[in-house]
């Protein structure tokens, strides 16, 4: 699973069958930390984590490659 967090532009499309959809760098990046994740293992962004780090223990996974947004940090949650 990926999360992130912040603004975000979101609406219905389609026109016979409509679905809501997110657009944006933050849906952006949860997508692609879902995907490079494995299963079981929540990843958060530097967003995330400022938030919620003294909540919860995460283990830096240092710097992903985004290709399109270059380097970002990547935390693990522990559980």
């Amino acid at each position: 699973m990926g999360v992130n967090s912040g603004p975000v532009t979101a609406g219905l499309v389609g026109r016979s069958k409509y679905v809501y959809d997110l657009w944006g760098e933050v849906p952006y990046l949860a997508r692609l930390l879902a995907a490079e994740g494995k299963v079981d293992t929540i990843l958060v962004t530097q967003t995330v984590y400022d938030r919620l780090h003294e909540l919860y223990e995460f283990n830096s996974l240092g710097d992903w490659d985004t290709r399109q947004r270059g380097m970002i940090p990547v935390w693990s949650l522990r559980g």
